[in-house]
């Protein structure tokens, strides 16, 4: 019997998540389990006891053996590395594979996620961009390659005609290791996403990164997130999207971004009609940086579409200063402001400004001290606005 627990351990489930303490889990096809018990200790909470078993009738076949998976991974590596097979796309992130492992692989989509891989690993995966296979997705987050892994990629990035997404997240490229990065960016003509989330990136690294993409016309989708980046980094990025016409998806959050940083971001969004996806949440910006984004939205911006604050040190003072742009805006649909201070009274600001508004479909605005008197509010001006979905 397999205890669920057990099979929680075994999965590292909080690294899978958004959310680091929740626990799910994703099964292998092919598995079959049976109830054994369930009972309920109180109203609001439902278990059952469930084990796993070889089922009556096999319907679908589990793409691995019972047997752990961990003894064949030598064999399936080997297998993989054969033209002959057919599969061009598959799954290993957490598979503990070795370094020499990374040799054998031919496939067109692959994810090596938290596999312990280091920078000879790295080497090997520049091999197989320069042998032209034709590898179209890569993950490689959470691993542990540092800059040194990174001149290998970036050296056989530059001439790739291949990759489209380039998934690096959690890893120790830093600064030094983003010198390599633009490098390679300034010649590749095909990738279009680039995920560089927690790699202890500051506002040098930000600055290589933005002097590359001035050149660079083809990502369209750049992620860096959880890193350093303060309002100097924040200054270069808002020079590269006056001129930029690719980047329509930008994800910021978790930096150390400030009002200052968000005023300069602002005057770029006045010119800039590419950008429909920006992501800020859990950056000190407070009311005067919402007062910004707001007169950018109010104004010339027409572009975006989705729009992230969530945990941004926002009080009711700054919700009147982005409704204001609301009661104008035609082109925001998607709205989070979950985790701020918004309380009834700006609630009682949005829902006036949403009389107005015909556009906006999405609002989160779970944890902000509303009380039933600002769900009321709300409440009432949905009967006359578009918005599907608020979350409280």
């Amino acid at each position: 019997m397999s205890l669920l627990s057990m099979l929680f351990a075994a999965k590292a489930i909080g690294a899978h998540s958004f959310y680091k303490n929740e626990n799910e889990i994703v099964l292998m096809p092919g598995t079959y389990l049976r109830v054994k018990d369930k009972w309920s200790p109180n109203e609001n909470l439902y278990m059952i006891h469930l084990r796993e078993e070889n089922p009556p009738y096999q319907f679908i076949a589990p793409p691995f053996s019972k047997e752990s998976t961990s003894m064949k991974e030598a064999d399936l590596i080997k297998d993989l590395g054969h033209s002959e097979h057919r599969v061009r796309s598959i799954n290993l992130a957490g598979r503990k594979l070795t370094d020499t492992d990374i040799e054998k692989i031919t496939l067109t989509q692959l994810n090596l996620e938290q596999n312990g891989i280091t920078d000879k690993g790295a080497y090997y995966l520049a091999d197989v961009f320069r042998a032209k296979r034709k590898l179209t997705k890569l993950h490689l987050g959470a691993n542990e390659i540092t800059e040194r892994g990174m001149n290998y990629l970036a050296d056989a990035l530059r001439n790739n005609r291949t990759l489209i997404r380039l998934d690096l997240n959690s890893n120790q490229i830093a600064d030094k290791g983003m010198k390599h990065i633009a490098d390679g960016l300034r010649n590749n003509t095909k990738l279009i996403e680039l995920d560089l989330e927690s790699n202890k990136i500051s506002d040098k690294g930000a600055q290589r990164l933005t002097d590359a993409l001035r050149v660079n016309k083809t990502l369209t989708k750049l992620n860096i997130g959880s890193n350093k980046i303060a309002n100097k980094g924040m200054q270069h990025i808002a020079t590269l999207l006056r001129i930029n016409k690719t980047i329509t998806r930008l994800d910021l959050s978790g930096n150390q971004i400030t009002q200052n940083g968000i005023e300069q971001l602002a005057a770029a969004l006045h010119n800039n009609m590419n950008l429909t996806e920006l992501n800020l949440w859990c950056n000190p910006i407070m009311d005067e940086g919402v007062q910004y984004l707001a007169n950018a939205l109010a104004n010339n911006n027409r572009t975006i579409t989705k729009l992230g604050l969530e945990r941004s040190e926002i009080t009711e003072q700054g919700i009147k200063h982005l409704t204001l742009a609301l009661y104008s805006n035609t082109s925001l649909t998607q709205l989070s402001l979950w985790g701020n201070q918004i309380g009834d009274k700006g609630a009682q600001y949005l829902a006036e400004s949403l009389f107005v508004n015909k556009t906006l479909t999405q609002l989160d605005l779970g944890k902000n001290e509303i009380t039933h008197d600002g769900v009321q509010k709300l409440a009432d001006a949905l009967r006359s606005n578009r918005v599907w979905e608020i979350i409280f």
